[in-house]
C-alpha cells in the first residue's frame, strides 16, 4: 500500500518559503508561552501559601502534560494531526484565560492545559517538518526556527512584565491569548 503525502495548499504555493512559514508558526506559539514566563511564578506565589505548594501545583500540571505527551500518537490517530494542533493551541489559549481567574484550582488547571498544549503543538510541528522539509532544506530551516524561537523568548517575558506593570495584571494573559490565536489563524491560513 502506497502512502501519499499531500502538501498543504498554501505551503505548496510558497515553495522556498515553507522553511520560513513553519519557523514563523513555531515563533507565534513560542511567543504565546514566553509572554507569561516571568509572570506565572509570581502569580503562583500569590495563590499558594509557600513555594512548596506552588511546586506541587506545577508538578500536577507537568504530570498531565507528560501523560498527554505519551498518548499523542493515539490522539493523532483518533482526530488527525491538524486537529491535534488546533486542540493544542486552543489549550494554550484557554490556559491564558484561566490564569486571569484568581483561584488556585484555576491556576493548576491552566498549568495542566499549558503543559499538554505545548507538547501537542511541539510534536505536531515536528511531524509537519518531517513531512514538508527535505533533509537538504533542514539545515536552513533549523537556524530560522531557532531565530524565531529566540526572538520570542527574549521579547516575550519583557513584553509580559511591561504589560503587567504598565497596563494591568490581566494584560499579559490577554496578549498571550492573542499570540495563540495568531498562531491558530496562521496555521489555518497555511491550510495545514
Amino acid at each position: 500500500m502506497a502512502l501519499f503525502i499531500r502538501s498543504p495548499q498554501a505551503l505548496s504555493q510558497l515553495r522556498d518559503n515553507r522553511r520560513v512559514s513553519l519557523a514563523a508558526l513555531f515563533g507565534f506559539e513560542s511567543m504565546a508561552r514566553a509572554t507569561l514566563l516571568a509572570i506565572l511564578p509570581l502569580q503562583g506565589l500569590e495563590f499558594f501559601a509557600n513555594a512548596k505548594s506552588l511546586s506541587d501545583a506545577v508538578f500536577v500540571g507537568a504530570l498531565f502534560g507528560l501523560v498527554l505527551t505519551l498518548n499523542i500518537s493515539a490522539i493523532i490517530t483518533l482526530i488527525a494531526r491538524r486537529w491535534t494542533y488546533v486542540l493544542g493551541i486552543s489549550m494554550i489559549a484557554a490556559s491564558s484565560l484561566l490564569f486571569i481567574v484568581e483561584a488556585p484550582k484555576a491556576y493548576i488547571i491552566a498549568m495542566a492545559l499549558r503543559a499538554g498544549g505545548t507538547s501537542m503543538i511541539t510534536i505536531c510541528i515536528s511531524l509537519y517538518v518531517m513531512d514538508l522539509i527535505s533533509k537538504e532544506d533542514y539545515k536552513v530551516y533549523e537556524p530560522r526556527r531557532l531565530l524565531f524561537s529566540a526572538v520570542s523568548w527574549v521579547v516575550g517575558p519583557t513584553l509580559g512584565v511591561i504589560l503587567y506593570t504598565e497596563v494591568g495584571p490581566w494584560s499579559p494573559f490577554l496578549a498571550s491569548n492573542i499570540f495563540a490565536l495568531m498562531a491558530l489563524a496562521y496555521f489555518c491560513w497555511l491550510r495545514m
